[in-house]
């Protein structure tokens, strides 16, 4: 499975993105900004799973929602 990274760039005042699938190389201030975009990103894909397994527990029960989270992974 592929992951898609995308890096804004900034030229003459209009913002655009880059979007690729490896992990940009990039330095300096521009590599923190990009780092810290990406685990924002993460936390925010963390928190959206666990209130989607929850949802799926009070459904369904806890047998399938661990049947589904699996499948999920994979």
């Amino acid at each position: 499975m592929y992951r898609n990274y995308a890096i804004i760039v900034e030229k003459e005042g209009d913002y655009m993105a880059i979007y690729t699938q490896e992990i940009p190389k990039v330095t300096g201030k521009d590599a923190e900004m990009f780092l810290a975009k990406m685990a924002h990103s993460e936390k925010r894909k963390q928190r959206a799973l666990e209130r989607k397994y929850l949802q799926d527990v009070a459904v369904c029960g806890v047998h399938v929602a661990r049947e589904l989270n699996n499948k999920a992974d994979n």
